[in-house]
């Protein structure tokens, strides 16, 4: 056998074993992709997740979950269950390392067709984090700088209140700070949460940016 010829059957053999482990690893994704989805929707939900089964279509950039089930934490019956629900995979949004999906349907009903995200819900909102208490630091700094922290008091509504002293307030003027920000902490003295909790910081009267869910992980 020529050394020409023994390179070509080199390339071949290399061919072949790459189709083949692209036809193992495609025969995999879906089971893969049902295992981080479990564990992605425990995570967010803190309840037990079940998915009977997932299908893929790479070409097509179709999705469908078969025997989705939330389970409630305290009742037999399940929080939610849907028998399938199918969307579509924008192929272009995975080379940016993300997903995005549209066009999603559950059983007959379309929730998504990515005209609009009126009444579309986070997890967090659906399902709150629990939250045991709240930590809330003011920083301070211009030409000096000071850290304090707020009382906190737990209102009837659930709501965190608390306000800053006088002698804080002398503090923070003292230092001739220019710009005073608001540190946000939520408190878990089991280490058990799996997400951060979302919330909303008002000041005077006026919400202030930030409080969306980042995951713990």
């Amino acid at each position: 056998m020529t050394r020409r010829r023994i390179v070509w059957l080199s390339v071949l053999v290399a061919l072949a074993a790459l189709v083949a482990l692209g036809v193992a690893a495609a025969a995999m994704l879906p089971e893969v992709v049902r295992r981080a989805a479990v564990w992605r929707l425990e995570s967010l939900t803190q309840r037990r997740v079940t998915i009977d089964r997932v299908d893929l279509d790479l070409l097509g950039g179709r999705v469908a979950v078969h025997g989705l089930q939330i389970d409630d934490r305290d009742e037999p019956a399940p929080l939610a269950r849907a028998d399938r629900i199918t969307g579509h995979v924008h192929r272009r949004s995975l080379l940016e390392l993300h997903v995005w999906i549209d066009d999603v349907v559950v059983g007959d009903t379309t929730l998504v067709d990515g005209t609009t995200t009126d009444g579309i819900r986070s997890m967090t909102e659906v399902s709150p984090v629990p939250v045991d208490s709240w930590t809330v630091q003011v920083v301070a700094f211009g030409e000096g700088s000071w850290v304090g922290a707020l009382e906190l008091t737990r209102a009837e509504d659930d709501t965190w209140n608390g306000s800053l002293s006088p002698e804080q307030l002398a503090a923070i003027q003292e230092t001739g700070a220019t710009t005073v920000a608001a540190l946000v902490t939520a408190n878990d003295p089991t280490e058990s949460a799996r997400a951060y909790p979302r919330y909303t910081l008002t000041a005077d009267g006026a919400v202030m940016p930030g409080g969306g869910q980042v995951s713990a992980e």
